[in-house]
């Protein structure tokens, strides 16, 4: 066999073998690699009982919430977890806790990952205390939800708490409140030059002559020192104040749905306009003079 044909012959032998090599390795690798959805043979997925001898944890505080306002600062809760039997043989070390991003209801923005300090056990290996600290710096106005999880050894069944943090909007709140300020006033003036209609209606002026409808007297006509109508009308403007500001400190999402919100500062503008009527009915109603008089 000439040297040309042997060394054919080895490099055929050599990819051969290669060959066989790869195709073992991939059947061992891929084929027997269980799926991440099922559960491999001979194991089952957990009920939520822990087996006998595990150390079980449990949160004081189910759920943890933070209500943050318009200065989107910093918060802490105080986390105590109890182990039931006692931590023996645990390093604080071999505490894992994990937090999850919080997402906001509308699954549209994210609040940053909460901190957490180092666990510390207990002497008596009863209780893990830590400390969580949520910054509220760049979020969005709404109302977020995520999820802490603590766990430790094999040994060891861990344990969730929920988080829950809300954020409002201050800069929406005063530009909304400013309209709904003016949308009164507005809505005051149209009142206004109704009950100026109103009142000319059959009046006749000094030389017997029917009163004619004069634009600058009808919306004038609320804010005049008369009757204290001014006075009345401001103090309705103050009541639509007070209820915007009553609003947005119940509602610890203000902002995240400007719609909603939006209406909430309109049905202020119209609490105005009724207390005004209302202060105004106090006074009483100027009589509709008859025809011909």
């Amino acid at each position: 066999m000439s040297v040309g044909r042997r060394v054919r012959f080895v490099v055929l032998v050599a990819i051969g073998g290669i060959a066989s090599t790869w195709v073992g390795v991939c059947d061992r690798g891929w084929a027997a690699t269980p799926s991440q959805c099922e559960v491999p043979a001979g194991t089952s997925r957990s009920d939520g009982s822990a087996p006998a001898g595990t150390v079980t944890l449990t949160s004081n505080q189910k759920k943890l919430t933070f209500k943050f306002d318009a200065d989107r600062g910093e918060a802490t809760r105080d986390v105590t977890i109890r182990a039931q039997p006692a931590l023996t043989g645990t390093a604080a070390t071999e505490i894992e806790i994990t937090t999850s991003p919080l997402v906001r209801d509308d699954q549209h923005a994210t609040f940053s990952r909460p901190k957490v300090t180092p666990p510390t056990i207990s002497r008596d290996g009863e209780r893990i205390t830590f400390t969580v600290c949520a910054s509220a710096r760049g979020a969005q106005a709404g109302s977020y939800s995520g999820s802490l999880l603590v766990e430790g050894p094999t040994n060891v069944a861990g344990t969730t708490v929920d988080i829950t943090a809300t954020t409002r909007s201050r800069n929406f709140f005063f530009g909304g409140l400013i309209v709904a300020v003016i949308a009164a006033a507005v809505g005051l003036t149209l009142k206004g030059i109704a009950d100026y209609r109103r009142e000319i209606t059959g009046k006749k002026d000094e030389a017997g002559k029917p009163v004619t409808f004069d634009w600058p007297d009808a919306v004038g006509y609320i804010w005049a020192p008369k009757e204290f109508r001014v006075g009345f009308s401001i103090i309705g403007i103050l009541i639509a104040a007070v209820a915007a500001a009553t609003v947005y400190n119940k509602t610890p999402t203000w902002g995240s749905d400007w719609f909603a919100d939006g209406v909430s500062l309109a049905a202020t503008a119209i609490a105005a306009v009724g207390a005004q009527g209302v202060l105004d009915g106090l006074r009483g109603a100027p009589p509709t003079p008859k025809p011909g008089e």
